[in-house]
């Protein structure tokens, strides 16, 4: 029987999951580039990649928490005269990456699909 909750498909999802959060996060960056005091925020990935070697390494351990993403402020941006750091040219930069990434995704997980139709009308 196939499953269509699999770790691949779930793998996929997460990842649009995880680009449509940054979109988001660059849309308020973006949004309070004039805000006095406003600090851009990003997502830190390190507790994911942490969790995923954990998971590499022990894969049935599933007494490990399960990391969430971290929304932290952007430390390497320059901080303007009124204390905001919103780079627009960077955050538009980073909308272009999250939007090709996630368009990445969705073209992998209609593939995924296909794969299982195929598989579902055996090959026909």
């Amino acid at each position: 029987m196939i499953n269509g909750n699999d770790q691949i498909t779930q793998l996929l999802n997460s990842f649009l999951d995880i680009q449509s959060r940054r979109t988001q996060l660059v849309a308020s960056n973006l949004a309070n580039a004039d805000t006095p005091g406003f600090a851009a925020k990003e997502l830190d990935f390190n507790e994911f990649l942490h969790e995923a070697a954990q998971e590499i390494i022990n894969p049935n351990n599933n007494l490990l928490p399960k990391a969430q993403m971290q929304i932290v402020n952007q430390l390497n941006t320059p901080m303007g005269i009124d204390g905001n750091n919103v780079d627009t040219g960077k955050e538009m930069s980073s909308l272009a990456d999250a939007g090709m990434q996630y368009m990445t995704g969705i073209q992998l997980l209609q593939s995924r699909w296909q794969m299982i139709r195929l598989a579902i009308r055996e090959g026909k």
